[in-house]
Formats: structure tokens, sequence, C-alpha cells
């Protein structure tokens, strides 16, 4: 992921979190910061992991990547896609000038 400012500059420095939520549940399952290189790029590793899912009457958890992007003098980048939806893991993200809040804490992401 490459993060840049509205002229399309590298911003380094960024705060980048991901977030794995489950949907219908709502919990947040993991959460991941990492900040941005001279380029303004940051990796995330892959996760793999195995479950075990008693299906309900409602079906099968689904997984929603979130991210919230956070820099000084920017305005805060949060995603909230929708269930089902995909994740550009190679997205370029142009943060506008603004002001900066801080990313939602696991209690108010869950």
């Amino acid at each position: 992921m490459r993060v840049v400012d509205a002229a399309g500059a590298p911003l380094a420095g960024a705060s980048v979190t991901l977030l794995a939520n489950t949907y219908p549940y709502g919990r947040e399952h993991h959460r991941e910061t990492q900040v941005t290189d001279a380029a303004g790029e940051v990796l995330f590793s892959s996760r793999r992991e195995w479950r075990a899912e008693t299906l309900f009457i409602h079906g099968a958890q689904v997984f929603v990547w979130r991210l919230c992007i956070a820099k000084p003098g920017y305005a805060t980048y949060l995603n909230l896609p929708e269930p089902g939806s995909d994740f550009n893991a190679d997205a370029t993200i142009a943060l506008q000038p603004g002001a900066t809040t801080p990313c939602p804490s696991r209690a108010e992401n869950s």
C-alpha cells in the first residue's frame, strides 16, 4: 500500500492501521499498525489461520478489512467497507490536508 499527499508526493511517517472485523458480529479480530517508509509505502505480511466454525441460522462469519491512516497535518483516512467487498492491498491513498484524529480504539471498532 502507498500513501501520498494531495499532489501525489509520497508521505513518509504515516501510521497505517489494518483492522480485521467479522460480521454479523462486528467483532475486531486483528489489528496491526505499520509506518510508511520514505517512498510512502507500507507492507503487511499475509496471515492465514485455520478455523472451525459452527453454522447457525444467520450463516457464517464474513471478514472485512478496514484501514485507518493518520499523519499529523492531514485528515485521517478511514475506510468502512461493506461486508463481502474486496480489499485492495495495492491501493494508493491520497491524504488531504486537515485535522488529524486518532484511529478508532478496539472498543470503538467492535
